[in-house]
């Protein structure tokens, strides 16, 4: 048997809602993650014990996990020139060997949404981030996904939080959280600190830095304005970007 252990309040049930597990009685949870997770290898069971589930199911680990790998580094290749239908197809060998492969998947619905698939992308995004609850890059993708191709900026909202909760340092996902909750009217989670000379340098470097590696000027001069109640910092003011 396999087995996978998450707390509750992590597992993503709902892309559209929240949904709390916790609130919830013992036999709906197992219900909800069983459902959860059907894109594992039946038979499933969930166990639930003080806030965590257990999921389990059957199946063995893959034979050759070298050559899994060297399939899934196939499958990245072909994506990267642009082949997502031999990604997919590719991909699809790499989860039938490694059902709980979390970058194959996380991979798999990125292909789908370079192929405009985008109900597919979602879906393979998820089982990702049921899979790996920690990895802030899955919820990064979700947060794009409804900003960029569904337009649905508060629901991106909900992912952007959780990326950043995950890692607050990553200068991508600083700017695009930044940069997603401006556009719905909320601020960051670091305005409460805005006041203190270190964390305004921080802001300051940080703009400059998304703009130099990302080239995302559009919204960010607003954004650090929006985190700085208003205030343009000098930084930004004389950025030179030659």
């Amino acid at each position: 048997m396999n087995h996978l252990t998450i707390s509750l309040n992590n597992i993503l049930v709902d892309l559209d809602h929240e949904v709390d597990l916790e609130a919830l009685p013992v036999e709906d949870a197992q219900g909800v993650i069983t459902r959860c997770y059907s894109f594992l290898p039946p038979p499933h069971e969930v166990a639930i014990s003080k806030g965590v589930a257990t999921i389990s199911w059957l199946g063995k680990p893959p034979k050759n996990p070298a050559e899994t790998e060297d399939l899934f580094d196939k499958a990245v290749k072909h994506a990267g020139r642009g082949n997502y239908v031999r990604a997919v197809d590719t991909l699809k060998r790499v989860l039938e060997r490694q059902p709980d492969h979390v970058e194959a998947r996380r991979n798999l619905g990125m292909a789908f949404l370079e192929m405009g698939q985008v109900e597919k992308g979602k879906e393979h995004l998820a089982q990702a981030a049921r899979l790996s609850p920690d990895d802030p890059w899955t919820f990064l993708l979700l947060a794009n996904v409804f900003s960029k191709y569904q337009g649905d900026h508060g629901k991106a909202t909900r992912f952007y939080q959780r990326a950043y909760a995950l890692n607050s340092n990553d200068p991508y996902i600083l700017t695009s959280y930044t940069k997603g909750v401006s556009i719905v009217g909320s601020r960051p989670p670091f305005e409460e600190c805005v006041g203190t000379h270190e964390i305004r340098l921080l802001l300051e470097l940080a703009a400059a830095l998304a703009l130099r590696l990302f080239h995302v000027w559009d919204g960010v001069e607003a954004l650090v304005a929006n985190a700085l109640v208003g205030e343009r910092p000098q930084a930004l003011g004389g950025l030179k970007l030659g």
